[in-house]
């Protein structure tokens, strides 16, 4: 037999399906690659469903199974139990489905049900009617597909086009008006460009799609950023979010979670120059900052006054004391010893030889200072704004 007839037959079973059909191929492949629960993962899941009521559910199940009661949970350590007790959630979960009215959408379903068993010795793909019986009463009808290769039927899935399930879409609609109206950010949760699927193999849920804007490196998409993206992006250039989004929107919420004070010179700064006809938000506005004095507090600025150190430069601090010490020691220069390139490679080698540290449980108030004193100096220094943001 041809592939070619192969194909047409398994393309056979999949035509007259308005959505995907659900394949059951296996534990391995949920466990491998979805990093699904293994069997006894999933029978504490399906019991819990059952008594969500009862924190004990596991045990309440296994000790209806005959001569195997116990009392402790340490059974479920041994493989001899899980046979058992796979049956007597099946036996009740299959009541519950088949006479639930909650559950009457999914019985309707029942015809997408495919059984793929992996069969090696095979050379073509076998195709027949299949059903599980559940009692003397109850069975459920589906089609068995056996192969030796699972790559034709991927290929089938992949060219078909189905309808989304409305109840999916209405819960995306839900979560992504969530997300641009709470301005909550989301972790590995993207809206990406139509046209770009570069970079979205660390990204779990792809919402949406939309058109890239062009002309501006910072327009790379819709993302809604952290405050430590945003002093990371500062000095690396590294941000995924949409520069108009996040200085009308985004800025004056995060600057409200985080005592007012952000590094937002950088953008203020851009949006400006690529929207110069537009006004900046008032609730933006009015956290920039005029001089370097601004970022510092009043015990700092005493310190400064009485500091009598030799070093004059970042340099020189970083060569006596260490990086550690020359982050704490920087403020204390005078603001006119303090030069940008310094201040942009000390800044840059500390995260590269600190990774993560924005963002992890080390404090970082200093180091965030430094980065806001950096991102005032590169983009806000004598650039005070009008009171209207033009």
């Amino acid at each position: 037999m041809s592939s070619q007839t192969e194909l047409k037959q398994l393309e056979s079973v999949l035509d007259g399906f308005n959505e995907l059909p659900f394949l059951f191929i296996g534990s391995g492949m949920s466990i491998r690659y979805l990093q699904l629960p293994n069997w006894q993962g999933l029978l504490e899941v399906f019991a819990n469903q059952l008594l969500p009521d009862n924190p004990l559910a596991i045990e309440a199940l296994i000790s209806e199974i005959p001569e195997k009661s116990t009392s402790t949970k340490s059974s479920m350590d041994s493989m001899d139990i899980l046979p058992d007790l796979a049956s007597l959630i099946e036996t009740r979960f299959n009541r519950m489905w088949l006479q639930d009215a909650s559950h009457f959408e999914s019985r309707k379903e029942q015809k997408r049900l495919i059984f793929v068993e992996y069969e090696e010795s095979r050379h073509y793909p076998s195709i027949q009617d299949y059903s599980i019986k559940f009692n003397s009463s109850t069975t459920l009808d589906m089609t068995r597909i056996r192969l030796s290769d699972y790559m034709p039927l991927y290929k089938l899935l992949l060219n078909k086009r189905y309808q989304y399930n409305p109840k999916l879409l209405r819960q995306l609609k839900r979560d992504i008006y969530r997300l641009v109206a709470d301005n909550v950010p989301c972790d590995r949760f993207q809206v990406a460009d139509i046209e770009d699927d570069r970079e979205l193999e660390n990204v779990d849920v792809v919402v949406g799609a939309g058109v890239g804007k062009s002309g501006n490196e910072m327009n790379r998409g819709h993302n809604i950023p952290t405050a430590d993206q945003l002093y990371q992006e500062i000095l690396f250039d590294d941000g995924n979010f949409d520069l108009g989004s996040l200085v009308e929107s985004a800025l004056a919420k995060l600057l409200n979670h985080h005592s007012r004070s952000l590094p937002i010179h950088k953008y203020v700064s851009l949006y400006k120059r690529n929207w110069p006809d537009k006004t900046v938000p008032l609730e933006v506005i009015k956290d920039l900052k005029f001089t370097l004095d601004n970022y510092l507090n009043n015990q700092i600025l005493k310190r400064r006054e009485q500091n009598t150190a030799e070093e004059q430069s970042i340099k020189e601090l970083v060569e006596r004391y260490g990086e550690d010490q020359a982050l704490n020691l920087i403020v204390l220069l005078q603001p006119s010893t303090i030069q940008l390139k310094e201040l942009e490679l000390f800044l840059r080698n500390y995260l590269n030889n600190n990774v993560g540290i924005l963002s992890g449980d080390k404090p970082t108030t200093e180091l965030k200072r430094l980065i806001k004193i950096y991102d005032w100096m590169k983009y806000g220094k004598e650039k005070e704004p009008s009171k209207d943001g033009s």
